[in-house]
């Protein structure tokens, strides 16, 4: 059976202890996520601002990534970096403190056989 990308990515971030799979507990808007489990990670204001990232892998924003800009504690919404599609109820995504495309790039490449090299 197939594995996903996106099913390699949230193993190889749980194995990093890195918060993955999560899932948005409310509606947010084009430039804003909503998550009350976030409020695990960070307890206060400000914690990811400019330093993590969101990384969408199903709904109308699928295989977006972002950065998160703002974190607002009390109401556990992350404003992110760009537009995308409103995000949802549901809509679920990784929180990483690197550009998530970095670990795309590195997935794709171990699933490459010629980059593969013998002994």
């Amino acid at each position: 059976m197939a594995t996903t990308r996106v099913i390699v990515r949230q193993r190889v971030l749980q194995a990093l202890g890195l918060p993955n799979n999560l899932t948005a507990s409310g509606n947010g808007s084009t430039t804003t996520l909503v998550d009350t489990a976030m409020r695990r990670y960070a307890a206060i204001n400000d914690v990811f601002n400019d330093r993590w990232w969101v990384y969408l892998s199903s709904g109308a924003n699928t295989d977006v990534a972002r950065l998160i800009t703002d974190y607002v504690a009390s109401t556990t919404t992350a404003t992110l970096s760009e537009a995308v599609t409103s995000t949802t109820t549901g809509d679920v995504f990784d929180l990483t403190p690197f550009d998530p495309q970095f670990a795309n790039d590195a997935i794709n490449q171990c699933a490459d056989p010629s980059l593969v090299t013998k002994g």
